[in-house]
């Protein structure tokens, strides 16, 4: 049995704004009631002094906390939390573009700039090589929490459709662009999130194992998401 990874949507914050588009009303909260204003998403530095209450300090150790685990799990990032430049917008996009992924890499590659993606993510010796949604994911994330950069903006399509581009979802820029100005994968985000919703997703990570023969809501131990698969394993045997 090969296992296979599924990234599926969830909204984080549902209170925020977009450059380029109108977050749909149906998961986004009208802009009224935030604290934010419509087609302005807030710097990185401003959205995080509002989340983080506790000031200064409480930043400080949910970064270290950070830090320290993506270190255990070989990742290096520098974090640029407190930048003036970059923005945090509404990612309705961002997760269109990851559901995409998982149809191209059903369907092969449209370009080779994915493969070559694909190729600098994971080595030879690779047992289970990253999926197209798994570099995509990865792609996204990096670019939202080490980038210090006024062109950081995942809800402006300047910037999704170059990234999308460069992940080998689009032959060019402008195939991208036009692409995210449809409603491609509107409907099918809607769908994902409703079935979250019935699963009790209520706050990321969640794990579903199996299509719902288990979950598992946190980050997981090793050990956690061993018995799990023994047990999905097991109905196979």
């Amino acid at each position: 049995m090969t296992p296979r990874l599924v990234i599926r949507p969830y909204i984080l914050d549902p209170r925020l704004p977009a450059t380029s588009f109108e977050p749909p009303s149906s998961h986004y909260d009208d802009i009224a009631s935030t604290n934010w204003t419509a087609g302005k998403p807030p710097s990185k530095k401003e959205y995080f002094e509002k989340k983080f209450t506790g000031g200064e300090e409480a930043l400080k150790a949910f970064e270290q906390k950070i830090d320290k685990n993506a270190k255990e799990a070989g990742v290096d990032w520098k974090w640029t939390w407190r930048s003036e430049n970059a923005k945090v917008g509404a990612t309705w996009d961002a997760h269109r573009l990851v559901w995409l992924a998982g149809e191209v890499a059903q369907e092969g590659a449209s370009s080779g700039a994915s493969e070559l993606l694909l190729d600098a993510a994971q080595s030879d010796d690779d047992k289970y090589p990253a999926s197209r949604q798994e570099v995509s994911m990865e792609r996204l994330y990096k670019a939202f929490h080490t980038t210090d950069d006024a062109q950081m903006d995942l809800s402006n399509r300047d910037y999704t459709s170059r990234l999308a581009h460069e992940l080998g979802l689009f032959a060019s820029v402008q195939e991208a662009k036009n692409w995210l100005e449809s409603d491609a994968g509107d409907s099918e985000l809607a769908q994902a999130l409703m079935v979250a919703q019935m699963n009790g997703v209520q706050s990321v990570p969640f794990f579903v194992i199996q299509d719902g023969s288990d979950h598992l809501n946190g980050s997981g131990s090793y050990d956690e998401f061993m018995k799990m698969f023994d047990m999905a394993a097991a109905l196979h045997r």
